[in-house]
């Protein structure tokens, strides 16, 4: 069997794709905010005090907003569901 069996290798194909290059720029980004962020820092929050790198805190801060407004996003959905079932009984 030789290598030319009917599939070639467009130059697109070859081509770095912008995906693959966004990946690369936010990587180094990331790269780039830890080693300016590593100082630590005192974390207080209600019953307890944490001590944890600035970079830490801002991604932990960063997943839990995240993580809210996945939460406020399904009980907006669950809502508006319920009522247009509601609505559609009614008729």
């Amino acid at each position: 069997m030789s290598h030319d069996d009917g599939w070639r290798e467009t130059k697109e194909e070859r081509a770095v794709s912008p995906l693959l290059i966004g990946l690369i720029v936010v990587g180094v980004l990331t790269l780039i905010f830890i080693l300016l962020n590593s100082k630590k820092t005192e974390l207080n929050f209600v019953f307890f005090t944490v001590e944890s790198r600035v970079w830490v805190v801002i991604i932990v801060a960063v997943a839990l907003g995240m993580a809210l407004d996945r939460l406020l996003q399904m009980w907006l959905r669950r809502r508006k569901s319920r009522a247009s079932k509601a609505e559609g009984g009614r008729s």
